[in-house]
């Protein structure tokens, strides 16, 4: 659950505007409630099989760090199905200077919020052509500041990339290798855990 939740409130940050309905008379927002709650209700209640989800994708190949998984068999295919689809995606749109960038920050987080001053990220642009920085930014932010997304990241990322799945490939796949850090971090015991991970996982359930 850990690590599905940091991958999903990555994504939320990102995708999910503030007000989920689009309108703010009192009256009309209540009947929309009325009207999703019904629209729903279906889907909440409706009888679920363990394992059944799985029958959209080919079987797949655990990675190495989500070996922690295999207690649990519809888990672990879940988590190996979920990998190979995200790193296919990664390795179609998201060029490779960037995930080497992204992958030396991964050496250097132990989980504490990325400092205020966005002159932090200026290291980790250096090798990469001025075309890619908005990319790694996006990335970068959805590791270690989620929160701190803005419209305007957006609209920088898109004036460099402007195909819709190329933000969706880069979202999901940051936003799913930080969260598989963190799952081994929890998971394995002689790992050096960060100092400061139990504040940065309060902080995201507070947002």
């Amino acid at each position: 659950m850990v690590v599905f939740y940091n991958y999903l409130n990555r994504m939320v940050h990102l995708f999910l505007p503030e007000h989920l309905l689009p309108v703010r008379q009192k009256g009309i927002k209540q009947m929309m409630k009325r009207l999703a709650g019904w629209y729903f209700s279906s889907t909440v209640n409706r009888a679920r099989k363990a394992g059944h989800a799985l029958e959209f994708l080919p079987l797949a190949e655990l990675p190495e760090d989500l070996q922690w998984t295999l207690p649990n068999k519809t888990l672990a295919q879940g988590f190996a199905q979920m990998a190979t689809v995200i790193d296919e995606l990664a390795a179609e749109h998201v060029p490779a200077p960037v995930q080497e960038a992204l992958s030396q920050f991964f050496t250097d987080w132990r989980g504490e919020d990325a400092p205020l001053n966005p002159g932090w990220m200026n290291g980790y642009r250096e090798y990469l052509p001025e075309s890619q920085h908005s990319m790694l930014d996006l990335c970068l932010l959805l590791a270690a500041a989620s929160y701190r997304l803005t419209d305007e990241h957006v609209v920088r990322f898109q004036q460099d990339h402007s195909e819709p799945t190329v933000l969706l490939a880069t979202a999901a796949w940051a936003s799913f290798q930080i969260s598989r850090r963190i799952g081994g971090w929890l998971v394995a015991p002689n790992t050096p855990h960060p100092q400061n991970l139990s504040a940065h996982e309060e902080h995201n359930h507070a947002h």
